[in-house]
């Protein structure tokens, strides 16, 4: 741990990795009144193959939670794809989001939108639709983690 002004206790950590074609970068920050930081960036690179995931979480260490993520990838035949989502939360209040997508290189594409809203009660509200024409709007009884 470093000293910090008025003598806070603060650190960080971060590390940068490489390996031939990857990279992975990683940190986490924090204080001592419960604040924290984490997140990872890693990339990765094969002939005509690429991908790419992002992660990260910040507690604000007063009960608030955001974590969030983004993977991308590309195969050597020009396919692409991507899944994000993030979450918010207080007090087993919050809600979740994201989205699932698929492309193919002829242009046909596919994607999958959704959202969670967690009331604190026990009910959450789930709704999403779907390129396809699937799609939901419903409340159910179920437990908040986050």
């Amino acid at each position: 741990m470093l000293r910090g002004i008025r003598g806070v206790k603060h650190g960080m950590k971060f590390s940068i990795k490489m390996n031939g074609e990857t990279s992975k970068i990683r940190w986490e920050k924090y204080d001592a009144k419960g604040w924290t930081e984490k997140g990872a960036h890693k990339y990765g690179r094969l002939n005509e193959r690429s991908w790419w995931e992002k992660w990260g979480e910040h507690y604000d260490g007063r009960g608030s939670v955001l974590k969030w993520t983004d993977k991308w990838a590309e195969t050597e035949l020009g396919t692409k794809w991507g899944d994000k989502w993030e979450e918010k939360f207080f007090a087993a209040i919050g809600s979740r989001q994201g989205e699932t997508w698929h492309a193919s290189l002829s242009g046909e594409r596919w994607s999958r939108t959704w959202g969670e809203e967690h009331f604190g009660n026990g009910k959450v509200h789930k709704y999403g639709k779907s390129t396809t024409g699937e799609s939901w709007d419903i409340v159910v009884d179920e437990e908040t983690y986050y």
